[in-house]
């Protein structure tokens, strides 16, 4: 185990991954559609440099850490959306159809099962990483061979993907999360023989 493991290279890579979200919420896939397909690379990065440092994480003894921190920052970025738009619906005199639109029975079952947040579809990454980090605890318990997971769960997303079905189906963290942080995790276990075998 490197002495310091965090690398200032990926800061560097999560610093433009950062800008490339903001530039798909705010600028029109028709006004440059090659850099559209490039922005769409940064939550996978996002995940396989956490998925690196996972084993350091763990290792270190800060896996209910951190846990804890994503979960706390989850619930508070989530109330302070639902308080921000339920004070709109308020204003507009909509509260009442704004609750129900939000807090259905279909609304509730997606955000459990595949981190769809009521009423914010953009916190889904926060739920994402949350679960997936529960996910893989659960893995390792279980010895499951991580092999098999990750095609797995790439070619059932890939195959919903496909099929059109709503993003949030296939953009979540059984088919998103969780193969990328393993994956992110081999790197890290496997990163010498790479530097070797890539001349570095």
């Amino acid at each position: 185990m490197e002495k310091n493991s965090r690398k200032d290279s990926f800061d560097v890579v999560k610093c433009f991954a950062a800008f490339f979200v903001v530039q798909l919420h705010t600028i029109p896939a028709t006004v440059c559609p090659l850099l559209n397909v490039i922005a769409r690379l940064a939550v996978p990065l996002f995940f396989l440099i956490t998925g690196y440092y996972y084993t350091s994480i763990v290792e270190k003894g800060k896996y209910g850490v951190q846990l804890k921190k994503i979960f706390l920052l989850a619930i508070a970025s989530s109330l302070f959306y639902w308080i921000y738009y339920g004070c709109m619906a308020l204003k507009n005199n909509v509260f009442y159809q704004w609750f129900m639109d939000t807090f259905n029975s279909i609304s509730i079952l997606n955000w459990v099962l595949i981190n769809d947040t009521p009423g914010i579809g953009h916190l889904w990454y926060l739920y994402a990483m949350l679960y997936s980090f529960i996910a893989i605890y659960v893995i390792d318990k279980l010895k499951i061979k991580v092999k098999w997971v990750i095609p797995i769960l790439f070619l059932i997303g890939l195959y919903v993907g496909c099929k059109g079905w709503p993003y949030s189906w296939y953009r979540n963290w059984a088919f998103m999360g969780v193969p990328y942080i393993l994956l992110g995790r081999i790197i890290f276990e496997y990163k010498e023989m790479l530097i070797y075998k890539l001349g570095g």
